[in-house]
């Protein structure tokens, strides 16, 4: 058992095909009462264990980190992001949430808004078009000086560090993904940062494997009151 750490942001993560069918209606009376009414309003079977592994690994660091069992998700409407509220109003955690077909997972941090993508590197885009109506003017131009076979891994790592950053500023990809820079090459060994030029806001960025064939990025906001940036660590989870 992980013991919480105030600088630290903790994830995990778990495969679909880890969440036993059998053991689902065990899994849904972990669930709050609006968070399984929310679940029962989901018609497609795939969506609807996406939606419920996501709660329960925000259950698992919640329980496991800082020893809280006392809860609810609240979401003010479709495109709010979704915020956790305690009993002691003086608790202040940010979580978030991202899933592919294969994959689950969940950040928590209690240093400021985060933000987490998650995407299948075997799951052919076309990373061009994307490119063209997402990125700006300038990265579109640098990625098309690169080689052909660089392309689609700079698209889809730039991608991944955007779209957790929007997240983390609880906005959807149509709103300033654009606006949003790259400082530092994506990787998993340290931490590397993005600024929005339009918002003047700042992220500390943690580039993150959980299995071989997906990559991802968690995204932190900055706080310029802080002396250093925090640490990213994972903590395991089995759904069984």
């Amino acid at each position: 058992m992980a013991g919480s750490n105030h600088k630290t942001i903790y994830w995990t993560f778990c495969k679909t095909e880890d969440l036993n069918e059998t053991s689902i209606e065990a899994h849904l009376e972990q669930l709050s009462y609006t968070e399984a009414m929310r679940y029962e309003e989901i018609q497609d079977p795939q969506r609807s264990k996406q939606f419920l592994l996501g709660r329960l690994l925000i259950r698992h660091l919640l329980t496991n980190l800082y020893k809280i069992k006392d809860y609810t998700i609240e979401t003010q409407d479709t495109f709010d992001k979704p915020k956790l509220a305690f009993a002691d109003a003086d608790l202040n955690l940010d979580f978030n949430i991202s899933h592919t077909q294969k994959l689950v997972a969940a950040v928590i941090s209690p240093v400021g808004p985060v933000g987490i993508d998650i995407e299948d590197t075997q799951t052919k885009r076309n990373w061009n078009a994307v490119g063209k109506k997402y990125f700006s003017a300038h990265e579109n131009q640098s990625i098309e000086r690169k080689p052909s076979s660089m392309k689609d891994d700079l698209c889809l790592k730039l991608w991944i560090t955007k779209e957790a950053a929007i997240k983390a500023q609880g906005q959807t990809i149509s709103r300033g993904m654009a606006d949003i820079k790259t400082v530092g090459q994506w990787t998993h060994e340290k931490p590397f940062a993005a600024k929005g030029t339009h918002q003047d806001t700042q992220w500390h960025m943690f580039g993150i494997t959980p299995i071989a064939d997906h990559i991802g990025t968690v995204a932190l906001v900055k706080d310029e009151a802080a002396s250093e940036a925090p640490e990213l660590s994972l903590l395991d989870y089995n759904p069984s």
